[in-house]
């Protein structure tokens, strides 16, 4: 981490210096204008238009719209990102051993949640590292293992119904991530290791997945 991230870092949720408060929920979280506009050309165009009516010393209140898909931990994730270009899930999140659901499928939904969350806000690096991380878990078990719950959970949840209650250019972009960081990697494992029926099974449950697939045999000039 540089000198500049860990600086950074110490000033998130610091009300001595603070002058904007983000509200999600009932959680407020105190942060710093040029921050939020360094990682958000939307937060960045909000907060310059309520400066001009507020004044320059007055502090700049943004309430995030609730939303079914991404909670105050996935927006505190985001925000912890914006100041120091990383978060740490299980900090924020620790796994939940009532959820049934493995400690890497928790982190991959919780990823999944924050990528949500930025592409709301536009945050383009931070969905630049988010994407990242999610390909990181899936690469791994992509050429390492011998199965792929969490490939098969990813699929499930980008293609559907997680997507169900997201705006559509946040399922554009969702689905433009799968593609980039699995679909068409995972394509071509599926017919090397002869588990094409795995895909087709999934391709007949989601037409979205369907679409993308063919796009990516035309890409990689298979009939």
């Amino acid at each position: 981490m540089s000198v500049q991230s860990f600086l950074y870092i110490r000033l998130f949720n610091d009300a001595a210096t603070s002058d904007t408060h983000i509200k999600y929920g009932q959680r407020i979280f105190r942060v710093h204008e040029p921050i939020l506009a360094c990682n958000s050309p939307a937060l960045e165009t909000y907060c310059a238009s309520r400066r001009e009516v507020i004044g320059e010393h007055a502090t700049i209140l943004i309430e995030l719209q609730a939303h079914s898909c991404y909670s105050a931990a996935h927006v505190e994730a985001m925000l912890r990102f914006f100041y120091g270009n990383a978060y740490n899930v299980f900090e924020i999140s620790p796994p939940d051993p009532s959820v049934n659901a493995s400690p890497a499928q928790q982190e991959l939904s919780f990823h999944l949640r924050v990528f949500i969350a930025a592409t709301v806000v536009n945050a383009p690096e931070c969905l630049t590292y988010v994407s990242g991380k999610l390909e990181s878990m899936l690469d791994e078990e992509l050429f390492t293992a011998e199965s792929y719950p969490l490939i098969v959970q990813f699929i499930m949840w980008v293609y559907g119904p997680l997507v169900t209650a997201v705006e559509e250019q946040v399922k554009k972009k969702l689905r433009e991530m799968a593609v980039e960081i699995l679909v068409n990697k995972w394509l071509v494992r599926m017919v090397r290791d002869g588990l094409g029926w795995v895909l087709k099974k999934l391709m007949r449950k989601y037409p979205d997945l369907a679409i993308d697939v063919v796009i990516c045999q035309n890409e990689l000039g298979w009939d």
